[in-house]
């Protein structure tokens, strides 16, 4: 996952976090024969702040039971609820719409690649300050995600 200083559309904010937290949830793939959703990660919710920089949320050792289906999604899970830092505070608090961020696009995982899933948040230029009071308002920031496959060294 990685932060982005690149302001989202419609940003009208002077300034951008320097940070993200976000409570890691899950990630399930979607098999395309429409059969149910395969939860990759399936522990304990995992506290991740991000910066902007690329950072590893999680990664799997054994990806076996994953291999040769065609999958048509992939969705990561987040809490709601993101802590925000900014050059003022570090405990701002923000509420998603909806922690789901997925990824529709036609993958297989094989055998002998290594996966990635990369979560972009951009974030750029969220952040409003009121002149009179100093009071930061912050706006959400827009995800995208990248599904990659390399070969496994």
């Amino acid at each position: 996952m990685v932060g982005s200083l690149e302001a989202p559309l419609g940003a009208t904010g002077e300034r951008s976090p320097l940070s993200q937290t976000y409570l890691f949830k899950g990630v399930s793939l979607i098999p395309a024969d429409g059969s149910e959703a395969k939860a990759i990660y399936t522990g304990d919710p995992i506290s991740r702040r991000i910066v902007n920089r690329p950072q590893i949320i999680y990664t799997t050792p054994d990806a076996s039971d994953y291999e040769a289906i065609v999958y048509s999604a992939v969705t990561v899970q987040f809490d709601e609820t993101v802590v925000v830092a900014t050059a003022e505070t570090s405990d701002n608090v923000i509420a998603l719409d909806t922690g789901d961020i997925t990824l529709n696009q036609q993958f297989t995982i094989d055998k002998g690649k290594a996966v990635t899933l990369t979560v972009r948040a951009t974030w750029g230029k969220t952040v409003t300050v009121d002149a009179d009071s100093g009071a930061e308002t912050i706006s959400s920031p827009a995800f995208a995600l990248r599904f990659g496959t390399s070969d496994v060294d």
